[in-house]
């Protein structure tokens, strides 16, 4: 058993849509969460920042609560990141990409659509998903640029706005099935939903969270006592604070995070 702390990583409250189905699964667990707000969006920076902002994440996490796993809870990190993480630090380390693989199931003639984040959509890493598992000819890739900002501090207006600019494309396209390739995503599903009420739409929450148990599981790491959860952001504590108690519907007092 080890009552450590699982560190959670993304650009901001995206990851909440992971840690949501994570602690259903694993509610004796404890968690650390970072958010890189002070450099979120993440979607439009290069892949040398984006393995730089995730390298002082996780060296912060270590070296300050020793976490016994690494929770890259952001699509475009795991996408440009993971393999540099996972050479440099020797605790379990558990990305999230977009579930190309069961979006296409067992039929390669399903029509997919896959919302990310612009840098998401460029990358070789869902180049490689969908020759692996897909068909480029049945996939209509969407980098949607400033949806992750608008949903990281709430703005409906321009959320929905945003939204409707993206979908309408999609709507074009007829999918059978909606990827959320960003964490953020899932948190606006219902908006999506509605908008295109005959397309599956599916998000890697729940197959992250049966991996975080499985490699629990398998190093004999699980917690047998649950302590409490920690919460940093690079951005305004304030902020961070006031966005996550209204998702959590806790009250959350979020500590500023002060890296390199």
């Amino acid at each position: 058993m080890n009552n450590s702390q699982i560190g959670f990583f993304d650009s901001g409250v995206g990851l909440f849509s992971i840690l949501k189905e994570t602690k259903k699964l694993l509610p004796r667990e404890n968690f650390v969460i970072f958010a890189d707000q002070g450099h979120n969006p993440y979607g439009e920076k290069t892949k040398s920042q984006i393995i730089r902002y995730a390298k002082d994440a996780t060296n912060f996490l270590i070296k300050k609560h020793k976490i016994k796993m690494m929770v890259l809870a952001c699509n475009t990190a795991t996408v440009l990141a993971l393999e540099s993480l996972r050479k440099k630090f020797d605790i379990p380390i558990v990305g999230t990409v977009p579930a190309v693989k069961p979006a296409f199931g067992t039929s390669k003639d399903t029509r997919v659509a896959i919302m990310s984040t612009p840098a998401t959509a460029k990358s070789k890493y869902l180049a490689s998903l969908i020759k692996d598992f897909g068909d480029n000819s049945r996939t209509f890739k969407v980098g949607c640029a400033g949806l992750e900002e608008a949903i990281e501090y709430g703005n409906e207006r321009l959320i929905f706005a945003t939204l409707d600019f993206y979908l309408a494309k999609i709507k074009k396209f007829k999918p059978d099935v909606i990827v959320l390739g960003c964490t953020h995503y899932p948190l606006v599903k219902n908006r999506i939903k509605s908008s295109l009420p005959k397309a599956k739409i599916i998000d890697s929450g729940q197959a992250i969270a049966r991996r975080i148990k499985d490699i629990l599981i398998g190093t004999n790491s699980l917690s047998k006592k649950k302590i409490g959860d920690i919460y940093y952001t690079t951005g305004d504590p304030r902020i961070f604070s006031k966005i996550t108690g209204d998702l959590l519907k806790s009250k959350i007092e979020a500590e500023y995070a002060q890296v390199s």
